[in-house]
């Protein structure tokens, strides 16, 4: 095979290439945006007078005054505020027995917003550096309703 077949073949390999990454990169964006859409549509046809909420963990850590910091996001696609937010963390063992576990007010969240909640507990010497695992999710506020456990139609839509 000549110098040139080969360059022309190179080339022609990375073309195909590109073009399977960028349709690749659209076609998730597509599905990220055709979801938000159907959340909208579904919103309008079935008004949300109330909050729903959902928490959506991130990750934790330990900070520099030995306490754990469990950091998420809490949703509220209703179209009223949700009030006085319930999150629970906990900790537990590798074979998931539960160390520690916390229920802690993280306020409120705005109709229709998420926002970023920081919850801190209080570590235990024994619980540190032991590769538990650590967690959060909702439980209860005073005027919302649980996204994940109570409205099935928003199942599917929102991960």
């Amino acid at each position: 095979m000549g110098y040139w077949n080969k360059l022309i073949l190179g080339l022609f390999i990375i073309l195909l290439l590109s073009i399977a990454v960028v349709y690749t990169s659209f076609a998730d964006y597509k599905t990220i945006k055709e979801q938000n859409q159907e959340i909208e549509l579904l919103k309008q046809v079935t008004p949300i007078d109330h909050p729903l909420l959902s928490y959506e963990f991130d990750s934790w850590q330990l900070n520099s005054k030995e306490e754990f910091e469990f950091i998420g996001f809490v949703w509220n696609y209703g179209k009223e505020e949700g009030k006085e937010i319930e999150i629970t963390c906990y900790v537990e063992d590798k074979n998931g027995k539960l160390l520690k576990k916390e229920v802690e007010n993280v306020g409120s969240a705005a109709s229709s917003s998420w926002t970023t909640k920081t919850i801190k507990m209080e570590s235990d010497t024994e619980l540190r550096d032991k590769g538990y695992i650590g967690s959060c999710y909702y439980t209860n506020s005073a005027n919302g309703f649980n996204l994940a456990q109570n409205i099935k139609e928003y199942k599917d839509l929102i991960v």
